[in-house]
């Protein structure tokens, strides 16, 4: 693979080139499943590319831990394998696309959202309203995107994310023990942003891995107001740890872990907890989400593909924008060889990593 780089002001393009192809196996993306189809922005017409629709579903996924191109992905090999010896997971979808898909310039802009939160309409178009959940013309902002005609595509990528909001979450595999579940040590540092005697361990709305009952019973907490001052041990007795399941559980779906203590958690002060955890998700797919699923876009796989015209693929064209977190997210796709599917081609033409 080669690569491009071109600076326009604050952002950065890679533009990519393949040299090498490799021979075709089965497509990453098993199939879609579309939940919902609606009107976006109380079908304005977006000049002459009209109205736009709003799809949102489920994408599973299927992929092989022996081929090249997967081997990045840190313990793909220990992940519960299907019958054709691949590794499956699922994730969430959503999509704005032109009603007359012929209007479509053929041209996707994939969202990476931040913790499961979208960006796009917010970066290019000045949209406003619930930017997980753009309905209205409100959300469509000045229509920069969509008066250009292309489509944006955004799934779910972040395992830990909770439910709600409508964020985009990914479901990803979890790797269990023959007979007992897999353990390991997990710290946290904390850093209240405000006087609180309880906090998420995690980012908020974010889940923490499960806590064994040792771990619970053997965690440690310490704090320190600045970091190179000494740790000071709080006692256990002094605090608690709250595991609280969500309702929508799935294999992967990580509970909700908050930390208490009574006599309060200080603004701006460092604590760090460690404790024993179990069941790690192979959360390295998250990059499989988003190769596989533009690939399939441009290239027209998937059972019950809804992105094709007679039959065949009418997107033929891919940047990737993230900001932040995000923009880092794609600079490690880049830098870990995930632009080239399972197939041997090129998946997105540039990405868009902001602020990174």
């Amino acid at each position: 693979m080669t690569y491009k780089r071109f600076s326009v002001g604050l952002i950065t393009f890679f533009l990519f080139s393949y040299v090498e192809q490799l021979a075709p196996v089965l497509a990453e993306v098993v199939r879609f499943e579309i939940e919902q189809v609606d009107t976006f922005a109380e079908g304005k017409q977006f000049g002459e590319v009209g109205s736009y629709e709003r799809i949102t579903g489920e994408v599973y996924y299927a992929i092989d831990p022996a081929l090249s191109q997967n081997l990045a992905i840190r313990d793909l090999e220990f992940a519960p394998r299907n019958q054709a010896g691949k590794v499956e997971f699922q994730a969430d979808l959503f999509v704005l696309v032109p009603k007359d898909r012929a209007k479509a310039n053929g041209a996707i802009l994939h969202d990476v959202n931040n913790r499961g939160n979208q960006l796009v309409l917010g970066f290019f178009n000045d949209g406003a309203g619930n930017r997980n959940n753009p309905r209205t013309e409100k959300a469509a902002g000045n229509g920069f995107l969509m008066r250009h005609g292309f489509t944006i595509v955004g799934n779910g990528w972040d395992a830990e994310v909770l439910p709600g909001n409508n964020r985009l979450r990914l479901q990803a595999p979890v790797v269990r023990g023959n007979e007992n579940p897999i353990v390991g040590k997990i710290r946290c540092e904390i850093v209240p942003t405000k006087n609180t005697k309880r906090i998420d361990v995690n980012w908020s709305n974010h889940g923490s891995y499960r806590p064994t009952p040792r771990g619970t019973k053997q965690a440690t907490l310490t704090v320190r107001e600045r970091s190179n001052y000494e740790r000071q041990t709080i006692p256990r007795d002094q605090w608690t740890l709250i595991v609280t399941d969500e309702k929508e559980k799935s294999a992967g779906q990580l509970p909700r872990v908050e930390l208490e203590y009574s006599a309060g958690l200080k603004k701006g002060w460092i604590y760090e907890l460690i404790y024993e955890a179990q069941d790690p998700l192979v959360h390295g797919v998250c990059f499989a989400t988003v190769r596989d699923l533009v690939s399939a876009l441009k290239y027209g796989e998937g059972a019950e593909n809804p992105f094709l015209i007679d039959g065949k693929p009418f997107l033929n064209r891919a940047h990737s924008f993230g900001v932040s977190q995000t923009g880092r997210f794609l600079r490690e796709y880049l830098y870990s060889g995930f632009n080239e599917d399972e197939q041997g081609r090129k998946v997105l033409d540039g990405v868009i990593p902001h602020v990174s």
